[in-house]
């Protein structure tokens, strides 16, 4: 994982919608990412596309909560 190509990804959002986003990264739950998922899918490191999916979804999260969006 350390050796992974970083992106960065520059998002234009009005408040309305990182609030909602916020609302959604706190929603979900093992079982949509399980749903949303190919279990079938690796990528080159070996790993499954749920934790891929989890982990991004955490950055989204804790990137929205550093601006100011963390929903209680």
């Amino acid at each position: 994982m350390a050796n992974e190509t970083r992106v960065k990804i520059k998002l234009d959002l009005t408040e309305d919608q990182a609030e909602a986003l916020a609302q959604m990264c706190k929603r979900m739950c093992h079982s949509h990412f399980v749903e949303l998922s190919s279990r079938f899918s690796k990528y080159p490191d070996g790993r499954l596309e749920i934790d891929h999916m989890m982990e991004a979804e955490a950055v989204l999260a804790r990137a929205l909560r550093d601006e100011g969006f963390a929903p209680r």
